[in-house]
């Protein structure tokens, strides 16, 4: 199944780009090829088209391989000019687990022996050292250095692109401190960690709530849905200026996708992506 909503005022500004980003995949190969397919299925409507991934390929489900490369790969599979990858915590723990082999554990544990048993699918890998360097042996190089070198965030006119959200402040200094793109940083204090107080905020980014968060991390949804439940709970532009693109790809095959078009009017669209029926539709 897919579906698109209709387009919707965007309340800020966008430059003339056609931008597409893609919540958690959670290595839902399916799901993933049917949004690719149908991002590449709609016509240009800018000089630049753009495909952000906003993190979370990887994790919990079987073909996170084809996830990782076909969105690399984004040119090709989604007929785009650039493609933007955030790092999301699944990214972040994966890197853990290269780096130091007393997170293999952990990283297995949440969701990653996914990552493992299909980089190793005849379990020669015995201990937590030889998993770690057969991860960073057999993972695409070129991943790896893309997530290690992942900016925290990325803004995009008065749209912000992240993974799991940002610190809310009232406080124009603090704000403009914390928007301004910074440096990679590892462990919980990475933005792909944060959940509160950033999901109940409803204060608006800046003064004249034009800017609006586009973020993944915290399912919208659970279980399989249909697609208006899920775009009744992830566009929450109008209460808390942000939109929502986890669509629950940790526990089931289904994606989301925004749209945005940027110029003298910008708009937005959300799309839904699944493979399989709806709870309501069973």
């Amino acid at each position: 199944m897919q579906m698109w909503t209709g387009w919707r005022t965007f309340p800020g500004r966008l430059p003339q780009e056609q931008i597409f980003a893609i919540g958690d995949v959670h290595g839902r190969g399916g799901a993933l090829e049917l949004a690719l397919a149908a991002i590449a299925g709609v016509a240009r409507a800018a000089p630049c088209r753009r495909l952000v991934s906003l993190g979370d390929l990887i994790d919990r489900g079987p073909a996170n391989l084809y996830a990782i490369e076909a969105v690399m790969a984004g040119r090709e599979t989604a007929l785009v000019d650039r493609v933007d990858i955030l790092a999301g915590n699944h990214e972040l723990m994966l890197l853990d687990a290269i780096d130091d082999p007393t997170w293999v554990h952990f990283y297995a544990d949440v969701g990653g022996l996914a990552v493992i048993d299909e980089c190793d699918p005849k379990a020669e890998a015995k201990t937590a050292k030889a998993v770690s360097e057969m991860l960073r042996d057999r993972l695409p190089e070129k991943f790896l250095d893309l997530i290690r070198a992942a900016p925290s965030h990325l803004r995009i006119g008065d749209l912000i692109l992240v993974h799991g959200g940002l610190y809310p402040s009232l406080d124009a200094t603090v704000q403009a401190r914390f928007l301004a793109q910074g440096p990679f940083l590892r462990g919980k204090e990475h933005w792909a960690w944060i959940r509160d107080p950033f999901l109940d905020w409803q204060g608006g980014w800046d003064p004249e709530r034009h800017v609006v968060v586009l973020h993944g991390h915290t399912s919208a949804v659970c279980g399989p849905v249909h697609p208006d439940r899920y775009y009744e709970a992830a566009d929450l532009i109008v209460s808390h200026r942000r939109i929502n693109l986890d669509a629950g790809a940790a526990g089931c095959e289904q994606v989301a996708v925004a749209e945005l078009r940027g110029g003298a009017n910008p708009q937005y669209r959300i799309g839904f992506f699944r493979i399989g029926p709806a709870l309501g539709d069973i």
